[in-house]
């Protein structure tokens, strides 16, 4: 299994083949992928679906391998998830479309939106819901609007903890009642998990968007260095256990400033999570990357920044100023939605979630 864990390369055939196909994917001249009839179909296909990328091994595989097995049967996969992608992709549409009637800007972020912007299809890249960007003052309406189209909040806060959501999460998940086709749409308010602690630049990411067309839908779509600096956190946030993700920064690169993302990076004290990114592309997708930024890169993974047990901690470590790090504690400290919704407390005893959240934290960790 290929694993961005791990430095050194798998062995396994298969994985082989499929980090060839996705350099052939992203080359500007393609490269051969070699014989592909004594591959292992099954393995080919789970793990192309657990990365995300059958589209782009499908489309691969039907230009230089059109007649093999294996090319049939990523071909039948990749259509059930090419239908998928254009469900999602005809809700996108009509929702973005009935949030901006009620005065609610959204930029789409990741899933089908990302997909039609960087490789000219909404079905080359898998994808399970709908993540969209609003601001935080218009989130309670963006809220009420999707509820009366048929969705409801799939953990309820009470009204007068709200404003705790605000300050303890950066996204809402509303889920579809129609059961004909289960959906599930995730609201951010913030790129940036409250760890970060990056008070404004999700406003000021909003500011920068710039609308744009792809694939027939007008959208509104993030400056390229938001969306690497936003892409680059999620996918460290998630141990960069998903291949598409690194995919996507691939893609992204050709669009970037390097100079622009620099000094954001700088000043949101996250150059070397970024500097992680570049390592772990330059890894599966050898181009030339600013030296210094994979070398960065190359010392934190040997300082094991991306094991999964101490994965808090080291987030901690890697920022780069100790106000961030206190930020961060104190942003890891703050109640959850599961502490909302495991207990409510009336206004006057609020105080006492911060007490509720360690108690609840030991406890986990006993049962574990």
């Amino acid at each position: 299994m290929i694993d961005p864990l791990r430095l050194a390369p798998s062995n396994h055939p298969e994985d082989a083949f499929l980090l060839r196909a996705l350099a052939a994917f992203f080359a500007e001249t393609p490269s051969p992928i070699g014989d592909v009839s004594q591959l292992d179909a099954e393995y080919v296909e789970e793990q192309t679906l657990f990365h995300g990328i059958v589209g782009i091994i499908e489309r691969v595989l039907r230009r230089d391998a059109p007649g093999a097995s294996l090319t049939h049967r990523l071909t039948t996969v990749a259509g059930v998830e090419a239908m998928r992608a254009r469900a999602l992709w005809h809700e996108l549409g009509a929702l973005s479309a009935v949030l901006a009637q009620a005065g609610v800007a959204v930029v789409p972020l990741k899933g089908v939106a990302l997909s039609a912007r960087l490789y000219g299809t909404p079905e080359l890249r898998s994808c399970g819901d709908i993540d969209l960007l609003v601001r935080a003052a218009q989130l309670e309406r963006a809220t009420t609007v999707l509820e009366s189209h048929g969705f409801a909040p799939r953990y309820p806060i009470a009204a007068d903890h709200r404003d705790l959501e605000l300050r303890g999460e950066k996204s809402r998940e509303l889920v579809s009642q129609a059961p004909r086709f289960p959906l599930t749409i995730d609201l951010h308010w913030s790129l940036l998990p409250r760890h970060v602690g990056a008070a404004g630049f999700s406003e000021a990411a909003f500011e920068r968007a710039s609308r744009l067309q792809a694939c027939g839908q007008e959208m509104l779509a993030l400056a390229p260095e938001d969306e690497f600096l936003y892409l680059a956190l999620h996918g460290y946030w998630h141990l960069w256990s998903r291949l598409k993700w690194l995919c996507d920064l691939r893609a992204l690169l050709r669009q970037l400033s390097w100079t622009r993302l620099a000094q954001q990076s700088a000043a949101l004290g996250v150059a070397d999570l970024v500097a992680v990114a570049f390592r772990l592309v330059h890894q599966f997708f050898p181009l030339p990357l600013p030296s210094e930024q994979v070398e960065r890169g190359e010392r934190l993974l040997a300082r094991g920044v991306l094991f999964p047990t101490r994965h808090a901690s080291q987030f901690l470590q890697l920022r780069e100023r100790w106000r961030d790090r206190l930020r961060g504690a104190v942003a890891f400290g703050r109640p959850t939605r599961d502490d909302l919704t495991a207990l409510h407390l009336p206004r006057p005893l609020r105080g006492l979630y911060w007490l509720y959240r360690p108690y609840r934290f030991a406890r986990a960790r006993m049962k574990t």
